[in-house]
């Protein structure tokens, strides 16, 4: 009798322990599938962030590059005016000459980069979900110091060739900073006494160290820009 009752214990113990097993197992393999379901969508999350971000880096590269083209012919145009010397300004055409003097002022473009994704990514945190250290550096170093430093260096721009240049093209040439090629190629005052002027020499001068700064500010954003895309689509392949 006394067999029969522990035969019967032992039964109850070991369906017991399978059913112990059994919810351990099931527990566990929750657990498991809970984990990798916010893997996946904490991935997933990340490659849309940055997919975004690409789109208006991309935009944004576009514009800066434009920007980049102005700010170059500007700082040759610079270099060429102020070579030029009183005996040699009657060997310009009045085409070449107009687009010295249309080069020169094309240091005003503006730059708006698109902040939005990014500002995005930091107010909701979502800075977290990006697991490159480097791509994270080169995006925050980009955004918040490069952009910035260069809307302080705008600011200079735009007063200097919206305001002091322009009131220098008009007084002297009769053109200004906002004129297309083709009006000044027409209506510029070929003024060769000005030309060759220490006044010309000393205006150029001024705005040309600023010019040519810019223009080496919006180069490494181009840079920093190009990297940042290659990483995110290194990210994005993955």
């Amino acid at each position: 009798m006394a067999q029969i009752k522990e035969s019967g214990m032992n039964k109850i113990l070991a369906r017991g322990g399978v059913e112990f097993v059994a919810v351990l197992l099931g527990i566990t393999l929750s657990l498991y599938l809970d984990e990798q379901s916010d893997l996946n969508n904490k991935e997933l999350n990340e490659k849309n962030l940055l997919s975004d971000l690409q789109v208006s880096l991309k935009q944004d590269l576009s514009y800066a590059e434009d920007i980049q083209k102005g700010l170059t012919n500007c700082v040759d145009s610079h270099n060429d005016l102020l070579l030029i010397k009183c005996n040699e300004t009657k060997k310009y055409s009045r085409k070449e000459m107009a687009q010295l003097l249309y080069n020169s002022s094309q240091g005003v473009k503006s730059f708006f980069p698109r902040y939005g994704v990014y500002r995005s990514l930091v107010s909701n945190s979502d800075m977290r979900f990006i697991q490159n250290d480097k791509l994270k550096d080169l995006m925050i170093n980009l955004y918040d110091f490069r952009f910035k430093r260069y809307e302080n260096m705008d600011i200079v721009m735009e007063n200097i060739y919206q305001y002091d240049y322009n009131e220098f093209l008009v007084n002297n040439f009769n053109v200004n900073s906002q004129d297309t090629l083709k009006y000044v190629e027409k209506n510029f005052i070929f003024n060769h006494e000005i030309l060759c002027s220490d006044v010309f020499k000393r205006k150029i001068r001024y705005i040309s160290g600023i010019t040519y700064g810019s223009k080496v500010a919006v180069d490494e954003i181009i840079e920093s820009m190009i990297s940042l895309d290659e990483l995110i689509s290194e990210e994005l392949n993955k």
